[in-house]
């Protein structure tokens, strides 16, 4: 829905989420590029679910995102 809203495509977002089975699976299934935080259920250095596809980035703060996309 905010996709829709905002006029933009799955292609041009990124779903930034602390928890493997609902942000970031459920922005895979709709093509979004994502970035789990491990800030939440999963904690560092625990591995993911077999059944879950790997995030676009895989993080263990903000600030380590931030830093990421910062040029």
């Amino acid at each position: 829905m905010a996709m829709q809203r905002l006029g933009v495509k799955a292609s041009d977002c990124l779903m930034i989420g602390d928890r493997p089975d609902t942000d970031i699976i459920g922005a895979q299934k709709l093509g979004i590029k994502t970035a789990l935080v491990r800030t939440g259920r999963l904690a560092p250095g625990v591995a993911l679910p077999l059944s879950m596809q790997e995030p676009d980035w895989d993080v263990n703060s903000l600030p380590e995102l931030q830093r990421l996309f910062s040029w």
